[in-house]
């Protein structure tokens, strides 16, 4: 009975960390060395690194990879570049995890990307999904001096998208490894674009052109919108310069059920606020006409 005792122990510590538990967890649950290996010989434990195990499968569950080299690497770790990037959602997972060691300590786990820096401090460090990891801006930093061109566009890409970072260019000490790339990525990449600044210049196109003045950042239909007219049931998103796969995906279904609660949506870019006003005001007329004279 102690034995099914200490096996339900450890399944309750590998429900809290993507089913990833230590060789301390499984001592402090009350096995001894000869039953963990007795475990790992009949596959109720599948060892991933040195005293770091997985109970019972071998699934593999976002972010476990990150889970396990945290706990392999001990409490002066943190999942940065490509890993950090991952769970930001900037960028796709790994094939290895990414763990840099605070302090410059020398440790060497296969398996693991491992990373020194002696630069690293708690004001770097966010947790998310339970998991230590670098902030935006210092991911974004770090995955510059490691990334093609191509992935470090399309992670500051995300950033922005997602807004986890403010407009505009990103500077990191100059000198330090892919600093300039990390410019040049920032600055094609960061046009400025803001829902309070679409919506200054929508509401001053809108009076220019004589339209009705919508109500701004409002809950229709269940979703947040940037601008509506109630009435006349229509619908403005604006649209930032980066195009996201996750805020796509979001996008679509946001879009889908306004349109079934019988609102039109209309889409329109930073670009085309800035650059070819008169189309959208005519545009939004068009969408507004049919419904003004009731």
């Amino acid at each position: 009975m102690e034995v099914v005792a200490a096996d339900r122990r450890v399944a309750e510590v590998a429900s809290r960390q993507r089913g990833i538990v230590t060789l301390a967890d499984l001592h402090a649950a009350g096995l001894t060395r000869n039953e963990i290996r007795r475990r790992v010989e009949r596959g109720w434990l599948h060892r991933v690194h040195r005293g770091v195990y997985k109970v019972g499968h071998l699934a593999d569950i976002p972010f476990a990879a990150e889970t396990a080299a945290l706990l392999a690497c001990g409490s002066f770790a943190v999942a940065t570049h490509r890993s950090s990037s991952a769970v930001l959602k900037l960028l796709p997972p790994p094939e290895l995890p990414e763990i840099t060691l605070i302090g410059g300590r020398d440790a060497r786990h296969p398996g693991i990307v491992i990373h020194r820096s002696t630069t690293l401090t708690r004001k770097d460090v966010w947790v998310r999904e339970g998991l230590r990891i670098t902030n935006p801006r210092r991911t974004l930093a770090d995955l510059a001096a490691v990334a093609s061109p191509e992935e470090l566009a399309a992670a500051v890409n995300e950033a922005h998208a997602l807004r986890l970072i403010p407009p505009g260019p990103l500077e990191i000490a100059a000198g330090r490894r892919g600093s300039d790339r990390l410019r040049r990525a920032s600055n094609s990449h960061a046009t400025g674009f803001t829902r309070s600044k679409a919506e200054r210049l929508l509401t001053a196109l809108l009076r220019r052109a004589g339209l009705p003045k919508p109500e701004t950042n409002a809950f229709v239909a269940g979703q947040n919108v940037d601008a509506v007219w109630r009435e006349q049931r229509v619908v403005v998103e604006f649209d930032g310069a980066a195009t996201h796969a996750h805020r796509l995906a979001r996008d679509r279904a946001k879009e889908a059920a306004l349109r079934t609660a019988g609102f039109d949506v209309l889409r329109i870019g930073w670009d085309q606020l800035t650059k070819r006003p008169e189309l959208v005001a005519a545009q939004i007329a068009a969408a507004l006409a049919p419904r003004r004279g009731g």
